[in-house]
């Protein structure tokens, strides 16, 4: 009831033409993952573009390569795996008129609920985790013959990337309510006084500009000896 068979698929499309003296190439792909539990999937998007220069005196490479990935799984917190390898098989899900069945859970120091509010399934339903990436990069890399025996050399690259992660209870879980606890008479004194529980926060963004790591140029000149 609360695990799937893992699917994965992976598609990419790619188209290159050009000719000797300029090429061009781009390519595009989708990755679909299913997770263990029910629910959970991995989005991966990527893409490619590039150009390439060969004439005369002058090659040059030049490529965009962009990526974007979206996860979602249910908040570790609710221990869905360990529910389904712990659990009694005597627990319903469902009550013979087909609503969910709940039951009171204990504690992690083994207190005991005050109230029946855990149906596995209800808490999959209103409780969510996603983590949502992006990443492109751009470089150019130029190279010119000046005269025979010196070349020029410039690199250049930019990259920015971006990830993100969200956690939410609905206010009819059990997570939620074992945080209430005993419901205050004073709203002020309920923990979580809205709806359900909600966290957000970036888990890492980077951004690198033509900083002097990436911008490189160098002049180049074989050394002959004779003896």
């Amino acid at each position: 009831m609360v695990t799937q068979d893992v699917l994965s698929s992976n598609h990419t499309l790619a188209i290159s033409g050009g000719r000797e003296a300029s090429r061009f190439y781009a390519s595009a792909g989708y990755t679909n993952e299913r997770g263990v539990i029910k629910g959970e999937f991995s989005k991966r998007y990527t893409g490619k573009l590039g150009f390439d220069i060969n004439h005369k005196n002058l090659k040059a490479q030049f490529g965009i390569m962009a990526n974007k990935n979206n996860r979602e799984y249910t908040p570790q917190e609710l221990g869905i795996l360990n529910y389904a390898y712990g659990t009694s098989r005597a627990i319903p899900l469902y009550n013979e008129d087909g609503s969910l069945y709940y039951f009171t859970t204990s504690g992690t120091d083994g207190t005991l609920g005050l109230r029946p509010s855990f149906n596995v399934l209800n808490e999959m339903n209103h409780t969510g985790q996603t983590l949502d990436g992006s990443s492109y990069t751009a470089v150019a890399d130029i190279n010119y013959q000046l005269m025979h025996g010196l070349q020029l050399k410039t690199v250049l690259s930019y990259t920015s990337s971006n990830t993100e992660q969200q956690t939410w209870f609905g206010e009819k879980t059990n997570w939620v309510d074992v945080v209430r606890g005993v419901y205050p008479s004073a709203p002020a004194e309920d923990p979580i006084p809205l709806a359900g529980s909600y966290g957000s926060k970036t888990l890492g963004k980077t951004l690198t500009p033509y900083a002097p790591r990436q911008l490189s140029t160098a002049l180049s000149m074989p050394i002959k000896s004779t003896y």
